[in-house]
């Protein structure tokens, strides 16, 4: 089992705390999204039990009262075979789950990959999937500080795609750091650890002559304490995640219907023994509000 590197859990997470982010970079790849007025992150198993290796990274609804528009978000570092198998599984998934249109949307930061994502997957007579991709010349190069600080985890996709070119990269990564330093301090040092890990060994070397604005070092690696934390947080989100999704499994294996609002309720909580008193009560309720009105 492939174990999710620091960098591609990382790059969901960017989506994760930002979905309009999603929607915003989609639209520089297909401009006939329809109209809504919510963005909603949803069960990354599209609502179904499902293997592993068929679990998308990140999935956002667009709603309108009802769910409209479906992306599929895959953060892809290499090439692997195996998800042209799985991606064409994503769009079926969509349309049967939400009875809506949606798209697989690879974000891949390495020219070489992106364009091997981009090739339309044929499927059979009449019928292929081709993802949308988001490569690096379609990433913009963030070096505008009120951009940056505005919009964070933009800055940090735009270091990612681009503090390794001989121009550029350390004004895109300078602003970026700069941007994330206030964020919380988890979320920071994540992002910090994201940009160092993609950088090559000319950008490293940069990266120690960095300093922040009140001329404190850029800190070039983890300490064990900030690596202890960000381990503890992950496992932490792993298992609430895991917990969220059996909550809305039971529910749908039971028939009850569950709202958009209530799904979302559900996914957001981030209180283990919450879910897990939840979880009991799916067992048995007669509606989804019965669930949610346990404490």
């Amino acid at each position: 089992m492939c174990v999710p590197s620091l960098t591609h859990e990382g790059l969901i997470e960017l989506f994760r705390e930002r979905p309009q982010m999603a929607v915003d970079l989609l639209r520089t790849l297909v401009t006939e999204l329809p109209d809504f007025d919510d963005v909603q992150i949803n069960s990354s198993d599209l609502g179904t039990p499902v293997p592993a290796e068929y679990r998308a990274d990140l999935v956002l609804l667009l709603v309108d009262d009802k769910p409209v528009f479906a992306i599929v978000i895959e953060a892809q570092l290499s090439i692997e075979k195996k998800k042209l198998l799985s991606w064409p599984v994503y769009v079926t998934r969509i349309h049967a789950r939400f009875g809506c249109p949606g798209c697989v949307f690879v974000v891949a930061p390495k020219s070489k990959v992106a364009a091997w994502a981009a090739k339309p997957i044929p499927l059979g007579p009449g019928s292929m999937v081709t993802p949308l991709v988001l490569g690096p010349g379609g990433i913009p190069v963030v070096t505008d500080p009120a951009l940056a600080a505005a919009e964070p985890e933009l800055a940090v996709l735009s270091a990612m795609a681009h503090l390794n070119d001989p121009e550029s990269g350390f004004e895109v990564l300078k602003t970026a750091v700069e941007a994330t330093r206030g964020l919380d301090d988890s979320v920071s040092v994540l992002y910090w650890k994201m940009m160092a890990a993609a950088a090559n060994e000319a950008t490293k070397r940069a990266l120690k002559l960095l300093k922040f604005a009140d001329g404190s070092d850029f800190p070039s690696e983890l300490t064990a304490k900030e690596r202890a934390a960000l381990e503890a947080k992950g496992e932490a989100k792993g298992r609430t995640e895991g917990k969220a999704e059996s909550v809305l499994d039971v529910l749908a294996a039971r028939g009850l219907e569950v709202s958009s609002a209530q799904r979302q309720t559900v996914l957001d909580c981030n209180d283990s023994d919450r879910l897990g008193r939840w979880l009991k009560v799916a067992l048995s309720a007669t509606t989804a509000a019965e669930v949610l009105t346990v404490k």
